[in-house]
């Protein structure tokens, strides 16, 4: 199988890790396996080294777990409670429920419309 490594999934990488664990096992040497999988010798080295040490458990998709929050709940809280107090003063209430009951009508009406027509 040949293994192209531009834009390959986190599952495709995995994959291609266990391939790596299959031929290193059938004893393949590490440059021909790079050079069959399309990554470096570098990283064949890797997964022996993580194989010998930590078995081929270590070698499966990990979870992606992203950028760790940097607000607290206590801070998400404090934050939305300023956010609710700064509305503007010169926000006009009824204006806005006039707006909403009139206008926000016939624009739903007109954009439905609209779409309807390129059907």
């Amino acid at each position: 199988m040949t293994w192209t490594p531009k834009n390959l999934t986190r599952e495709q990488q995995a994959e291609r890790r266990q391939e790596g664990i299959r031929l290193l096992k059938k004893g393949q040497s590490q440059a021909e396996i790079a050079r069959q999988l399309g990554v470096s010798p570098a990283a064949v080295c890797v997964w022996s080294r993580k194989l010998k040490k930590y078995g081929k458990e270590s070698l499966v998709m990990q979870k992606a777990t992203g950028r760790p929050p940097s607000l607290t709940k206590a801070d998400k809280a404090e934050l939305e409670r300023i956010l609710k107090e700064t509305r503007a003063l010169e926000r006009d209430e009824e204006l806005i429920r006039v707006w909403l009951s009139k206008d926000w009508a016939r624009i739903k009406k007109s954009a439905a419309a609209r779409r309807r027509d390129r059907i």
